[in-house]
């Protein structure tokens, strides 16, 4: 609310947006290269904290925009009912929540309508939480490259990553599905249904 731009500042929307859909030939390719980003800036350039009426506003936002997917690589242990409402709203819209999630039972990961993933140790089985539908996602002992900054990369871990890796995936499904039809439906469920068999 306190921010006079929309550039990040920060660096984490960046460094997510590098992983979905990074589109260099001499840096850094994304999962879906092809994919565009909208970017909707929840938080303040200084702490990176946000409102919940903020992260409400970028969820309606992005419906009112007919995105595909919805990144949230951030969560709270507080569970409030209007953002989940709006995260129903998106679901609604035929709209896939992705989240990140640090395994303690944080919103909106534990919200049914979303898919959280959680960055894991090496060798651990993957194990899905059927309260939260939770998916951990292996990430690299040694980090994953992505963009920061300006003409910048940097190699990064943790849950925020592994969700950008879902979004990606997510991406490259609903593409798939799409098949050169780019207002062509695809149900939520049967999107999420793909991305958790590609687990088994």
């Amino acid at each position: 609310d306190n921010s006079a731009r929309d550039t990040d500042l920060h660096g984490h929307a960046t460094m997510l947006a590098g992983i979905i859909a990074g589109n260099s030939n001499t840096g850094v390719t994304g999962i879906a290269r092809k994919a565009s980003i909208l970017s909707a800036k929840v938080s303040d350039d200084e702490n990176h904290d946000c409102y919940f009426s903020s992260i409400v506003a970028g969820v309606l936002w992005a419906v009112v925009k007919k995105a595909d997917v919805i990144l949230l690589a951030l969560g709270s242990k507080t569970n409030y009912q209007v953002l989940h409402s709006s995260i129903e709203k998106a679901y609604e819209s035929n709209i896939c929540i992705i989240v990140a999630d640090e395994g303690s039972n944080l919103y909106p990961a534990a919200y049914k309508e979303s898919l959280a993933f959680r960055a894991r140790p090496k060798g651990k089985i993957a194990k899905k939480d059927k309260k939260s539908q939770v998916v951990d996602i292996a990430m690299p002992n040694t980090g994953i490259y992505t963009t920061y900054g300006s003409n910048k990369y940097s190699k990064v871990y943790g849950s925020s990553f592994a969700a950008a890796i879902g979004a990606g995936l997510v991406a490259l499904i609903i593409e798939k599905k799409r098949k050169g039809v780019p207002k062509k439906q695809i149900p939520v469920k049967m999107i999420y249904k793909e991305l958790l068999a590609l687990k088994a």
